[in-house]
C-alpha cells in the first residue's frame, strides 16, 4: 500500500502530462484511492485485526459496496469523458460531461446510493442469513456493472490506440467475469478443499485491485518516467489517423498503408529539424497539425495558441461581435477556453487560471484592466501551453504520413504567413 501511494502522488504531480493525453487525472486519482481503500478492506476480511478481534463484517461489506459502484462508476465516467472530448459536436453541446468534479461527485454519489443494499438486508432479513443475500445481491451488482462496460467498451475501442483505455476496460471485464465465476461456485460451495481456500472473494479482489492500479496508476507513471516520449508509438498513432479518417476509405489488409512504414535515415534527420515555430510557418504544415492535433483529443490547445498569437499581434477577430476591442478579445479568448466548464477548456496550472479568471472579475465589476495587464495577461498561459505540445504532441505529428506529405509540398522559400508565434 505505501507503494501505491507513492505511485498515486507521482501520478498526480505530473497531472498535466498526462491530462493532455486524456487520461483524466482526477478521476484516475480517485479510482487509485477507492482501489487503495479496497485493499485495505480485502487485507482486513482475511484476517484478524491488529488488536485481535474479528473483522466486522457488515462494516467491511457497507465498504465493499461503495468502492465497488464507486470504481466501476469513475471507470464508466472515464468512456463518457472521452467519448465527449473526442467528439467536438457532443462536446460542445454537452460541455458539462467533461467536468472531472462533476463525474467524480456523480461516481462517489452512486457508490453512496449503494449503501442502501446492505443496509436494507440487515433491517429486514433475521439473524445472520442476510450475509447470504448480501453476497447474493453482490454478486448480481458486479454482473451488471460487467455487462454496463462490455456495451461502451465500443465508445472507446478506436481511441484505444494512442491512450489505452479499451485495454484497461478489456482487462477490467475479463477479471471481473473471472471474479463473477469464482464468487458464484464459491457461493454455492461447488468449491472444496484447498481449491475453495485458494479461490476465494478476499483472493479474487486482491487479485483484481493489484492488477486494476497497475493498469490505471503504475504503467503509466512509468512509462513517463522511463520513456516519456513513447507514450504512443509510430504504428498506435497511424492507427488513430485511419480510424478518424472517411469510413468510405478504409484501407485494405495487407495494404502498404496499413503497414508499418519504415523512416529512412534521410527522413530522420529531417523530422529533427522541424520543431513547433517551423511548423507553424508554413500554412500547408500548420492546417495539417492542426487536423492531427484534433485527432489526438488536444485541438483546443492549438486553437488556444492561435487566438492568443492573434490577440499579441492586436489582431481582435475573436471579439467581432462584442465590439472588436481589446477588453473585448481577452473576455471573448477567457470565456472560450480558461473558465470552469469552458467549451474548448484548456489545461492550465492553478496560477495562471486563477490570474486569469481574477482580471475578468475584475473587468466584469466595471474596474477596467491596464493595457499592459492586457497586453501580457496570456503569456505564461500560451508559454505553458505551447511546451506541453511541443513535449507531447509534435513527436507524434512527426511520425505520420501527413507530416511527410505536408513536408514534401513546403516551397523552399516560406513565405506564407506565421500562424502562431510566441509573444514577445
Amino acid at each position: 500500500m505505501t507503494f501505491g501511494v507513492y505511485c498515486l502522488v507521482l501520478f498526480f504531480r505530473a497531472r498535466d502530462v498526462f491530462e493532455i493525453r486524456a487520461r483524466s487525472v482526477y478521476l484516475v486519482t480517485t479510482l487509485g484511492l477507492l482501489l487503495l481503500l479496497y485493499e485495505g478492506i480485502t487485507v482486513d476480511l482475511h484476517a484478524i485485526v491488529l488488536f485481535g478481534t474479528p473483522a466486522n463484517y457488515f462494516t467491511n461489506n457497507l465498504l465493499v459496496f461503495f468502492v465497488t459502484f464507486s470504481i466501476a462508476s469513475c471507470y464508466i465516467s472515464r468512456v463518457i469523458r472521452l467519448a465527449v472530448g473526442f467528439h467536438p459536436k457532443l462536446r460542445r453541446s454537452m460541455p458539462k460531461l467533461m467536468s472531472e468534479k462533476l463525474l467524480i461527485a456523480v461516481s462517489l454519489s452512486i457508490g453512496v446510493m449503494s449503501l442502501s443494499i446492505p443496509i436494507y438486508y440487515k433491517i429486514t432479513v433475521p439473524n445472520e442469513d442476510y450475509r447470504d443475500h448480501q453476497a447474493g445481491v453482490k454478486w448480481l451488482c458486479t454482473l451488471v456493472l460487467q455487462i454496463t462496460q462490455i456495451c461502451l467498451l465500443p465508445v472507446v475501442w478506436y481511441i484505444d490506440d494512442l491512450f489505452h483505455i479499451s485495454r484497461e476496460l478489456m482487462v477490467i471485464i475479463v477479471l471481473g467475469l473471472i471474479q463473477s465465476v469464482f464468487v458464484k461456485l464459491f457461493i454455492e460451495e461447488e468449491l472444496t478443499g484447498e481449491i475453495r481456500n485458494f479461490i476465494n472473494p478476499p483472493n479474487m479482489q486482491l487479485l483484481t485491485i493489484s492488477v486494476l492500479f497497475g493498469l490505471s496508476v503504475i504503467d503509466p507513471v512509468r512509462r513517463l518516467k522511463f520513456s516519456p516520449m513513447a507514450q504512443s508509438s509510430a504504428p498506435m498513432t497511424r492507427a488513430v489517423l485511419r480510424s478518424s479518417a472517411s469510413k468510405t476509405q478504409k484501407p485494405r489488409r495487407g495494404s502498404s498503408s496499413s503497414q508499418q512504414r519504415k523512416i529512412t535515415p534521410s527522413e530522420e534527420a529531417a523530422q529533427h529539424m522541424w520543431t513547433y515555430d517551423k511548423i507553424a510557418l508554413d500554412n500547408a504544415m500548420a492546417e495539417a497539425f492542426r487536423v492531427f492535433a484534433n485527432r489526438a483529443l488536444c485541438q483546443e490547445s492549438v486553437w488556444f495558441l492561435e487566438e492568443v498569437s492573434r490577440y499579441q499581434n492586436e489582431d481582435y477577430t475573436i471579439a467581432s461581435p462584442l465590439g472588436g476591442g481589446k477588453i473585448e478579445a481577452f473576455e471573448a479568448i477567457a470565456k472560450r477556453f480558461v473558465e470552469d466548464g469552458a467549451p474548448d477548456e484548456v489545461n492550465l496550472s492553478y496560477t495562471d487560471k486563477k490570474n486569469i479568471i481574477a482580471m475578468l472579475n475584475k473587468e466584469a465589476r466595471g474596474f477596467e484592466p491596464s493595457d499592459e495587464e492586457l497586453s501580457g495577461i496570456f503569456d505564461r498561459a500560451y508559454s505553458h501551453i505551447r511546451y506541453m505540445i511541443e513535449s507531447n504532441i509534435v513527436h507524434k505529428f512527426l511520425e505520420t504520413d501527413e507530416f511527410r506529405k505536408a513536408a514534401n509540398s513546403v516551397p523552399p522559400s516560406r513565405r506564407e504567413r506565421r500562424l502562431f508565434l510566441l509573444p514577445c
